[in-house]
């Protein structure tokens, strides 16, 4: 008997190597995993770049990183880098960033890492060149500042290059983005440097991360309010952010799909300077470099996934199961005459596009090959004889993507048997093939075509699963060679672990109801059988699951952006009336009485009315508007109502109070000279009636510092119903107790997104002004313009001199309409006066712009802290910092002083420009536990600063072991010892140690780690030896520990016996077939008897390898 079963959830990869799930995670398999390996954090400040490897060895890749914008002559840091993820080394000796436009971008480099090497040969394209070799399983990342040329393009392309001893790797998928407006802001990692990754990670680490937002231009500032947000990926933990006196407090959200998300915002603004912002997390438990796939498709989703097909047992037959290839789809048997699904699958996990033109199947030999017809795509199919079927075409296969090749084959003349054939797709990147065989027919099993369905059609996978979602697979049995395909036939899928929400119906045509079983953790089983005889006919099997959770990230990378706030801008009050058509004898008049303004305590200064209309004959008339003191109609504007919807706009601007009746309504009427007919629910006349104003929003703070730069006092919103309007002078008056040298700029600033913030690509408007006898005026030709539909906040910002007087008070006064004028000099109404909070000058707290704690680089995980580095100032000068002091406060508890390595209790840094302490450590008596580190700088006036650094553990205790001892036994090995070892700082280093009688110790390191638990070999060994072994481990604070607790004082032991004898069981022999299967299998078994006809009593009874019976049936 043969059995038949196909790849079906899983995709046909046409890549060589090994394939690891588990979490979504890729992981570069070099051998066994050496304890300690790393992997890499990488960065981009406004896109994200990914690796995706599929297989063991993968490709060499290159990513980059591409500040937004790129703007001018701003300099802006940009990066490339190369990943190389096989056994060999790779030497770089050149990359390039070019502009394949020939658009002239880059003006000058410099290196920042390499720092030398780099230059400009045009100005499409910056270039290193030198040597540089990479490891196996590593990478490197380029580093330069490039400063533009002054021209822009708005998401211009950019190729990234890398020239090796391997070849030459590109990569298209960056673009720069351009908004002249707007500065070139910088964001990287600091790590020794410049960097944009982080190196040096180790399993379930606790790692202080500090991020340096800078502005190297000096032409535009980022300005206060700017948002941070940095994104971590859900496999980390314990998320920590200290407080960074350069941004507001930040908010730390968790989403068990998405991730970490960090949310802050700048609190000053930066020109030619930069703000750091620290915070802590504590890595992924890992084995070894490791790399999210950006697909949900590529993830642990498909690492398993088989469909099997048991036919029902035939005398003879030996059970073998006929497994299909993991890469490409052949059809098992290959009959003669019979149609066969035959394909296979490329997949694209690199960030560059493919082109494909070319899929070959080709058989080794045997003449099979009948006739060919296209299933996808479904034209270009021939067959170019009797052993080769050929695609031709062009696809273009785009980044981590998938395209399938699927055909129906018409075998020839005879069966085909044992038969290699190699599939072959031909691209720009090279050729990827994958072979197969074909077997012969056997009589007992007939031909069956087993696939999945997707959109109707033939599918090797189904595309576009989301993660976390409900999937519906349709799985159709077939047979189409003119053979019955019996019922009774069985059909067994399997579906991998953390795949969840099994379910199929019970009632599908051609199966009898299925049984499911299995779990999220273990992996499911879905089993059913047909109930009917299959010959050229199929029947469809239908089952849903819920697609795991696969975090999609990359390289763990931290995404980092700048981002923008809106909200909604404010309204004004507009009328709006839509009146039917009259028809008079001396013609067409319509009235129309406004609503009440809903302004009515504003000094109105101009009103606008508009007037739309159509008409089916043309007819001249006048727009006119009543005078209520005199009781006339006065003519606004003469206009003609045209067959096509026409506009009229008429204004007052002069004596408005006498349109305005008691209800501050206005009374408008449009009338023709000519008497026309019209038709009434086709013409209309449609009148809008409104004005502009001006309100105020008071933002100003109650407290400001010497030195503080951009200050936000007060928001003017500028709306209008109807109209643009320019604003050519705004006059803006000191109040308080401040004077005029206490205020060192005053600055307006158009807030685009009407948020009270000044947010990254927000322009200034106008020149900044100083108050001249507690007057600063903004005049311009306009200074800018408001409109219905662009209606204008405006910021009112202030600068506090450094030498401003300390109690004083400052604030914002806008006094009456005069002060804000029109381009026309009306003033703008409003409910003045218009006055801000009045904030008190005070000297200032210290400021830490930044503070590391870097641990002991031998042991990452210690408590031992080598060097404790902060930049500390202050507004009032260096002079005036009292001290800086390093305390170790516990989680929840009270804080512990630092000692330092002499044991004295000292808590004050040198007062450097950098202050420094090295190797401070936990004092004696502190007890294990979690801590932060805390910095606190204190001025002359006892004014603090603190902020919170490294979180890390004190431990004084040795590691905790669950050991699974062996019992003496008649199994001679090898012995496999299971333990669950456990402490609170992490285990850094472990083993197993046996002897055999009084020979020496071995030392024998894990095998593996498995749900916390730790798996060690013993050799095979021989009868009546005595084995002893006892488990040792060293955690991250370099405590020992033993298993047993006095070991080698005390040890684990057992004795291999002889084998136990089984007495011979007579029984009456009679003719039958046994099957067992699967074989070999994990938990459960099936076992089918066949041939018992004379039979009344039936014992059967199952042994152990020890001779030991464990499970007994009697019938």
């Amino acid at each position: 008997m043969k059995s038949l079963f196909v790849f079906g959830i899983l995709p046909l990869f046409l890549f060589s190597g090994d394939y690891y799930g588990g979490d979504g995670i890729v992981e570069i398999k070099r051998g066994e995993w050496v304890s300690g390996n790393k992997i890499n954090l990488n960065l981009n400040d406004s896109l994200y770049f990914t690796v995706s490897n599929i297989g063991g060895l993968g490709t060499p890749q290159v990513f980059g990183a591409v500040p937004k914008p790129m703007d001018g002559v701003a300099q802006g840091l940009w990066a490339v880098i190369f990943t190389n993820p096989t056994e060999n080394s790779i030497t770089i000796t050149q990359v390039d960033i070019v502009q394949p436009n020939l658009h002239p971008l880059f003006g000058s480099v410099s290196g920042v890492k390499p720092t030398a090497g780099w230059s400009v040969p045009a100005q499409n394209n910056v270039r290193w060149t030198g040597s540089i070799v990479v490891p196996p399983h590593s990478g490197f990342d380029f580093i330069c500042l490039i400063t533009g040329t002054g021209v822009s393009y708005l998401d211009d392309s950019i190729r990234l290059s890398m020239t090796t001893n391997a070849g030459v790797y590109t990569n298209n998928s960056f673009t720069t983005s351009s908004n002249n407006a707007l500065p070139c802001a910088n964001i990287a990692f600091i790590d020794d440097g410049t960097s944009f990754y982080i190196s040096g990670l180790y399993s379930n680490e606790e790692n202080q991360y500090l991020l340096k937002l800078f502005e190297s231009s000096n032409l535009a500032p980022i300005d206060s309010g700017t948002g941070l947000t940095v994104k971590i990926p859900p496999s980390f933990k314990d998320v920590v952010a200290g407080v960074n006196p350069d941004f507001l407090n930040p908010t730390i959200n968790y989403d068990s799909i998405m991730g970490w998300t960090v949310s802050t915002s700048l609190l000053r603004s930066l020109l030619n300077d930069s703000a750091m912002f620290n915070f802590s997390a504590v890595s992924p438990t890992i084995g070894g470099k490791s790399l999210y796939p950006l697909d949900v498709n590529f993830g642990d989703a498909y690492a398993q996934g088989i469909v099997q097909v048991f036919p029902p047992p035939a005398t003879g037959d030996s059970g073998q199961i006929d497994t299909i290839s993991l890469y490409v789809l052949c059809p098992d048997p290959m009959d003669k005459n019979t149609w066969g699904i035959w394909g296979g699958v490329l997949v694209n996990p690199t960030s560059n596009t493919i082109l494909i033109n070319q899929f070959n199947i080709q058989a080794q030999a045997g003449n099979i090959f009948n006739g060919v017809q296209g299933v996808k795509p479904a034209t270009g199919w021939s067959r170019v004889n009797q052993n080769l079927i050929r695609w031709s075409g062009y696809i273009i296969l785009g980044p981590y993507s998938a395209t399938e090749f699927i055909c129906k084959i018409k075998g020839n003349r005879k069966n085909a048997t044992n038969i290699l054939i190699t599939f072959t797709a031909s691209t720009n990147q090279g050729n990827y093939t994958a072979t197969d065989s074909t077997t012969e027919r056997n009589a007992a099993v007939p031909y069956a075509n087993l696939y999945y369905l997707s959109g109707g059609a033939p599918a090797g996978y189904l595309p576009g699963i989301s993660s976390g979602a409900n999937v519906a697979f349709t799985v159709r049995v077939a047979e189409t060679g003119n053979f019955n395909l019996a019922s009774g036939t069985t059909l067994e899928i399997n579906i991998p672990p953390k795949w969840s929400n099994v379910s199929a119906p019970s009632n599908q045509a051609g199966f009898n109801p299925p049984t499911i079983i299995g779990d999220s953790i273990s992996g499911w089983t879905i089993t059913t059988t047909t109930n009917v005889v299959l010959k050229n006919s199929f029947r469809d099997f239908q089952f849903s699951v819920r697609a795991p959770n696969v975090a999609v990230n990359a390289h763990y990378l931290f995404p980092t952006y700048l981002i923008n706030t809106t909200t909604n801008p404010n309204i004004s009050s507009v009328c709006e009336a839509v009146v039917g058509v009259q028809n008079p004898s001396t013609g067409l008049i319509v009235d129309h009485t406004s609503p009440s303004f809903l302004e009515p305590n504003y000094s109105i200064s101009a009103i606008d009315i508009n007037f739309v209309s159509r008409a089916s004959i043309q007819e001249p008339g006048f727009l006119s508007i009543y005078n209520f003191n005199n009781a006339q109609w006065e003519n606004l504007v003469q206009n003609i109502i045209d067959t096509v919807e026409t506009s009229f706009t008429g204004s007052i601007t002069s004596n408005i109070l006498r349109y305005l009746n008691s209800s501050n309504q206005i009374l408008v009427r449009n009338a023709t000279t000519d008497s026309k007919t019209h038709n009434i629910g086709e013409d209309f006349l449609h009148y809008r009636i409104s004005s502009f104003y001006c309100s105020s929003i008071d933002l100003a703070p109650s407290v400001v510092n010497r030195g503080q730069d951009s200050v936000v006092m007060m928001r003017l919103d500028f709306v209008s119903g109807l109209g643009i309007y320019g604003i050519d002078t705004l006059r803006i008056y000191l109040s308080g107790t401040g004077v005029d040298t206490d205020i060192s700029a005053v600055r307006l600033f158009d807030d685009i997104n009407h948020n009270g913030f000044i947010d990254p690509g927000e322009p200034q408007i106008g020149t900044t002004q100083v108050f001249n006898s507690g007057i600063a005026t903004f005049t311009g030709s306009p200074l800018f313009t408001f409109s219905e539909v662009l209606p204008k906040s405006i910021l009112i910002v202030y600068t506090i001199n450094a030498l401003a007087g300390l109690g004083n008070y400052v604030g914002v006064d806008i006094l009456s309409s005069n002060d804000i004028l029109t381009s026309t000099h009306l003033p703008v109404p409003g409910n003045y006066p218009f006055s801000s909070t009045q904030a008190m000058i005070t000297q200032g707290a210290p400021v830490i712009h930044w503070a590391m704690a870097i641990p002991d680089s031998i042991r990452p995980d210690s408590s031992e802290i080598t060097k404790v580095i902060a930049k500390v100032s202050d507004p009032q000068g260096p002079g005036d910092i009292q001290r800086v002091k390093i305390d170790c406060q516990p989680i929840g508890g009270d804080t512990v002083v630092l000692m330092y390595d002499d044991g004295t209790h000292g808590d004050s840094l040198p007062l450097d420009s950098i202050f420094t302490r090295d190797s401070i450590m936990v004092g004696p008596g502190v007890i294990p536990g979690s801590y932060y580190l805390e910095v606190e700088a204190m001025d002359l006036a006892d004014t603090c600063t603190r902020t919170l650094l490294h979180l890390y553990v004190r431990d004084i205790y040795p590691p905790q072991f669950n050991t699974q001892t062996i019992p003496d036994t008649a199994f001679c090995g090898p012995f496999v010892i299971k333990s669950e070892n456990t402490d609170f700082s992490g285990i850094f280093t472990d083993s197993l140690y046996y002897k055999v009688n009084q020979g020496l110790f071995n030392a024998v390191a894990k095998d593996s780690i498995s749900g916390g638990i730790y798996h060690y070999t013993i050799p095979q060994q021989s009868v009546w030896d005595t084995i002893y072994y006892y488990l040792s481990a060293t955690d991250n604070q370099n405590n020992r520990g033993t298993d047993p607790e006095n070991a080698p004082d005390s040890l684990f032991s057992f004795v291999i016996l002889p084998t136990t004898a089984i007495t011979e069981m007579k029984v009456q022999k009679e003719k039958f077939n046994i099957r067992i299967y699967p074989n070999p299998t994990r938990n459960r078994v099936n076992i089918q008897l066949t041939g018992l006809v004379n039979a009344k009593r039936i014992n059967l009874k199952i042994y152990d390898v020890t001779g030991r019976l464990v499970r007994q049936w009697d019938n």
